[in-house]
C-alpha cells in the first residue's frame, strides 16, 4: 500500500475492512493515516504536534483510540490514551499512565479493552473502559518485555518475548509464543521451531491462528548480508506455515481485516512500509 521511504505502521482497519489506519511521519512528527485498499494516497486523520501512534478501533468499532507519546523531557513518562469518534468530533481524553506502550480492544460482544506498561522486565496488564478510562490490574508476566495481542473475543493474550540488542544486532532465545488466559490465568507456550527468533505477534480475525514475522539468523535483523526473513501463520495447535519468504524484506506485525480477507503486513527493507495481503 505505502511504498516510499516514510516509516509507516499499520495498527487497524476501518470497521468495513475497506481501509487501514496507520501512524506515519510523512509529515513531520507520527500522525495517523487512513488509506482506503485501492487508493494509492493516504488522508490525514489526526495531526497536531504531538507524536501518535497505536490507532487502533473500540470494541464497537464507533471511535479509534490512540496514545499520545510524551513530550521529549518529560520525567513522568505519561502516555496517553485519547478516543476520537469515526463519525466525526474532537478528540476526548481516556487515562495516561507512565511507561505504557500498546492498548488494544477486542470485538463485540466482548468489551474488554487493555493496556500494558513495563517496568525493568516485568510487564502488567490493565483493562480499562473506552470511555472513562476506569479499569484495574489483570495480569503481570515476568521475564519481559513483550509484544502481545489480544484475541478478537478476548478471551486470551499472545506475548513475544522481545529480543535483546548486542553488538551484533538484536538477539532472541527460545523463540516461542506463550497464551495466557484472562478468565484464569493459566498459561500455555506454542514453541516455534526452526527459527532463530520472531518479531511481534498477531491474531488472525476468527482467532484460530496467529501471524508473525521470523528470521533465521541468530546476529539480528541484518548481519553480513543475511537474508532470512518470513512471514509465518501458526495455528493453536502449533503448526506453523511460511506464508512469505520474501528474502531481505523484514516483516514486523499484520494486522487482519475484521472480514478476513486481508492482512496490512508492518515490512521493509531500510524503511517501514505497508504491504497488503489479500485472499490469503
Amino acid at each position: 500500500m505505502t511504498l516510499d521511504e516514510r516509516q509507516d505502521y499499520p495498527y487497524s482497519w476501518t470497521p468495513d475492512s475497506k481501509a487501514v489506519f496507520f501512524a506515519s511521519d510523512r509529515d513531520g512528527p507520527s500522525h495517523i493515516f487512513k488509506q482506503a485498499i485501492d487508493q494509492t494516497q493516504p488522508e490525514l486523520v489526526l495531526g497536531g504536534n504531538d507524536n501518535l501512534w497505536i490507532a487502533r478501533l473500540t470494541p464497537d468499532g464507533s471511535a479509534l483510540l490512540y496514545v499520545v507519546a510524551p513530550q521529549e523531557g518529560d520525567l513522568s513518562r505519561n502516555v496517553r490514551i485519547m478516543r476520537v469518534p469515526l463519525a466525526g468530533g474532537p478528540s476526548q481524553f481516556v487515562l495516561q499512565a507512565p511507561m505504557m506502550w500498546n492498548h488494544q480492544c477486542a470485538r463485540l460482544p466482548s468489551t474488554l479493552c487493555i493496556y500494558s506498561r513495563t517496568v525493568q522486565n516485568q510487564e502488567s496488564f490493565f483493562s480499562f473502559d473506552p470511555l472513562n478510562g476506569t479499569g484495574k490490574l489483570l495480569a503481570t508476566v515476568e521475564g519481559g518485555p513483550f509484544n502481545w495481542t489480544l484475541s478478537p473475543d478476548g478471551k486470551y493474550l499472545a506475548t513475544v518475548k522481545r529480543g535483546f540488542q548486542t553488538d551484533f544486532g538484536i538477539v532472541q532465545t527460545d523463540p516461542g509464543i506463550q497464551i495466557l488466559s484472562i478468565a484464569d490465568g493459566s498459561k500455555r507456550t506454542i514453541p516455534v521451531p526452526g527459527w532463530a527468533g520472531i518479531t511481534n505477534v498477531d491474531w488472525s480475525a476468527d482467532g484460530k491462528s496467529l501471524w508473525t514475522g521470523a528470521f533465521h539468523t541468530k546476529h539480528g535483523w541484518r548481519f553480513a548480508g543475511l537474508e532470512s526473513f518470513a512471514f509465518l501463520n501458526i495455528d493453536l495447535n502449533g503448526r506453523v506455515t511460511a506464508t512469505l519468504g520474501k528474502g531481505n524484506v523484514s516483516f514486523y506485525w499484520a494486522i487482519s481485516s475484521s472480514d478476513g480477507r486481508h492482512l496490512a503486513l508492518a515490512a521493509a527493507t531500510d524503511s517501514a512500509n505497508v504491504l497488503l495481503l489479500q485472499n490469503f
